[in-house]
């Protein structure tokens, strides 16, 4: 029934509910592709810092706006307030991070739970103008709804094709955050350390002058 028609026809038979499954589709392929870049921006700019900040020590933090460099400069912000003041500033560096990374994954969730009901609205409709069409013509054999549902029916298979992607695409991305952080932590955890340590020796040299 199909195998004449290209891809734009049979994109047009589907109806207005495939057209709006179609922006779905391009959408999700802008947040795929972002996130992807986003990413590997993300993990180069740690693994850079963190070689930084292993040859050069806590002064090579400077202004560089990388995600590991952030965290250090909020708990060093932080660090005449005391130690819970500064895992404090740490975990919340940690949390804006996190959200970067999750940024727009929202917008893939979305099109992964919404597609497939947006296709069964325009197979509904299609099944609907299919029997209208029946109602109103003396053929009342089942070749005269077959061309009219299998039409509507594209919506549905629109729907799957653009959320099963969507779908994958969040929970790889979901995996890939968290994985992410869990890195940004551990890479932070020992210059997080070094600076509760030099804070507890600064506060121990002004006890010790205080005592005199």
């Amino acid at each position: 029934m199909f195998e004449d028609l290209s891809l734009i026809e049979i994109i047009a038979k589907g109806g207005v509910a495939v057209y709006v499954l179609l922006v779905f589709s391009v959408v999700a392929l802008g947040v795929i592709f972002e996130r992807s870049f986003y990413y590997a921006r993300f993990r180069s700019a740690v693994a850079n810092s963190l070689a930084k900040l292993k040859s050069e020590g806590l002064s090579s933090i400077g202004t560089d706006d990388t995600p590991l460099n952030n965290v250090l400069r909020a708990a060093l912000a932080k660090k005449p307030y005391g130690k819970d003041e500064i895992l404090r500033a740490v975990e919340l560096a940690l949390r804006y991070e996190q959200a970067a990374l999750k940024g727009l994954l929202a917008v893939l969730a979305t099109i992964g739970a919404t597609a497939p009901f947006v296709g069964l609205f325009g197979t509904v409709i299609g099944i609907i103008r299919a029997f209208d069409d029946l109602a109103d013509t003396s053929n009342v054999g089942v070749y005269a709804v077959a061309d009219g549902i299998s039409e509507a029916l594209v919506a549905t298979a629109a729907g799957l094709f653009v959320a099963i992607p969507a779908v994958i695409a969040y929970n790889y991305f979901s995996r890939r955050s968290a994985r992410m952080v869990l890195t940004l932590e551990v890479s932070s955890s020992e210059f997080v350390s070094e600076i509760i340590k030099e804070e507890k020796e600064t506060g121990e040299k002004k006890e010790v002058k205080g005592g005199l």
